[in-house]
């Protein structure tokens, strides 16, 4: 099975056929911040690239919060979602770095759902990432929990690993692949990163510059620019 787009209608209509419920009601569950009663149970989930704003999964729960420990760095290729294999696009992956922290969004996901959001995951991060439980620290409150969070490690077939910013902020600008521009990717990361006030100096060191070479075309995607009932929310 292929999926689209990250959370495209195609890609959602096909995950529909292996959950209970349908889009509408994933909407609704995410919405909700909390299950009503089942306390902690269930298994958490750690976004830090597209996750953030297109989870495309059911969820119970949704925290920001901090992955210590990592740092966060646009090494890894791809090839199925924001770039081709004649033009491959470059996506975020986790390397360790020991004083450093990672910011995104934790989502608790029910039993019930697990085994099915897992294996959708499985097929949406294939292009070269594995999956790992760490500790996240979710930002209220401080508490921390075990995530599964999905990374790409220099071994996979797909990884580019590092090279000069502008030469990565090129190829981002100029890559596109069935979920839509890589320069979308990497301003919407950066954006929603802003609104909570983080600053990941490589993620909007690399947004300044893909500006840069965007407003040489127009339109130019910038998520920033938008109206604010255009943005997705988060908790």
């Amino acid at each position: 099975m292929a999926i689209r787009d990250e959370a495209s209608p195609a890609s959602r209509k096909r995950f529909a056929k292996t959950m209970d419920g349908g889009p509408a009601e994933w909407a609704v569950d995410g919405a909700l911040g909390s299950d009503g009663g089942v306390g902690g149970v269930g298994v958490w989930i750690f976004g830090y690239g597209s996750l953030i704003w297109r989870p495309s999964f059911p969820f119970v729960e949704r925290r920001w919060g901090y992955l210590p420990g990592w740092a966060r760095r646009f090494y890894q290729g791809s090839t199925d979602h924001r770039g081709t294999e004649q033009s491959p696009g470059r996506v975020v992956t986790l390397l360790p770095e020991p004083d450093n922290v990672v910011w995104g969004i934790a989502y608790r996901i029910k039993d019930d759902d697990r085994d099915r959001v897992l294996s959708y995951l499985g097929v949406r991060e294939q292009n070269g990432y594995d999956v790992r439980s760490l500790d996240v620290v979710l930002r209220e409150g401080d508490r921390t929990v075990q995530a599964l969070v999905y990374l790409a490690t220099p071994g996979n077939v797909h990884y580019l690993g590092p090279a000069p910013l502008e030469d990565m902020a090129l190829q981002i600008s100029g890559a596109h692949g069935p979920s839509g521009a890589n320069a979308e990717y990497l301003l919407e990361l950066a954006a929603h990163l802003t609104e909570i006030g983080v600053h990941d100096e490589h993620v909007h060191e690399l947004a300044d510059r893909v500006r840069i070479h965007q407003r040489t075309r127009m339109p130019f995607y910038d998520p920033l620019r938008l109206p604010l009932f255009h943005r997705t929310s988060t908790n």
